[in-house]
């Protein structure tokens, strides 16, 4: 599910929508501004639009909302899988404050992209949908990723289910090899089923993935040493390791 949200600076600057509370959802806005409107109907069906401005500071690709004599600029930030209205203005060249240059200007001074606090309050407007921010995954996966690995490590060969939270479900199956002379290999393999349960989403990108993986492999598995499989129907590492046998 592909969020739609406005930054706080174009809600107060460019609606002068004071009253309204950042965290709910936009579509309470759409009757009352026809920008936003058009932006819940065009961006809900597709995350970009067909016109593009080159902007002069942040080089970042955003597409132009048309609304009568109104025009915005929109920006798809996949990472995070939001789609961000980040400005409106009047359109009418030539005049002192029309939108293009305005949107550039914005640019120029580095206050036309989201902020950290719209990113807090992304999070809070999710968290309030009872859905799932990375730093959810990363904590569940965190209280229950020594006891499943250490279950998988005790059943060489045999998957062990988790779940995270009922959003992302998975298996860690531990393979082991004799190497003789008092060691052992053993291949860790974490999957994780594509994609998330209804009851939660994860945005895109792989912010999760640094929190999760970590969480269900030995300490001392490093990032580099990953052994990344992806597909729609699965995200997985496979991760080899050797280790003394004592007798």
């Amino acid at each position: 599910m592909t969020d739609l949200r406005i930054t706080y600076r174009a809600l107060v600057n460019d609606l002068s929508a004071k009253t309204f509370n950042p965290a709910s959802p936009i579509e309470d806005l759409a009757d009352e501004h026809p920008v936003v409107k058009a932006f819940v109907d065009q961006r809900s069906q597709s995350p970009k639009g067909s016109e593009t401005t080159r902007l002069p500071r942040s080089k970042v690709v955003v597409y132009n909302l048309h609304s009568g004599r109104h025009r915005a600029l929109t920006w798809h930030d996949r990472d995070n899988d939001v789609v961000w209205l980040l400005a409106i203005s009047w359109h009418e060249s030539g005049a002192r404050r029309d939108a293009y240059p305005y949107f550039k200007s914005l640019d120029e001074s580095d206050i036309l992209l989201p902020t950290e606090s719209d990113y807090e309050l992304l999070d809070r407007f999710r968290q309030a949908q009872g859905r799932a921010i990375p730093a959810d995954i990363g904590r569940i996966a965190a209280e229950i990723g020594k006891s499943k690995l250490a279950e998988a490590e005790s059943q060489p060969g045999i998957e062990v289910a988790f779940d995270l939270g009922g959003i992302l479900t998975g298996q860690i199956v531990v393979a082991e090899s004799d190497l003789g002379d008092g060691f052992v290999r053993r291949r860790y393999s974490v999957e994780i089923d594509m994609p998330p349960n209804e009851s939660g989403v994860v945005p895109a990108g792989d912010a999760w993935y640094m929190l999760v993986f970590p969480a269900l492999l030995p300490r001392r598995a490093e990032v580099h040493q990953y052994g990344w499989r992806i597909s729609q129907s699965l995200v997985a590492v496979d991760y080899d390791d050797i280790d003394e046998v004592w007798p």
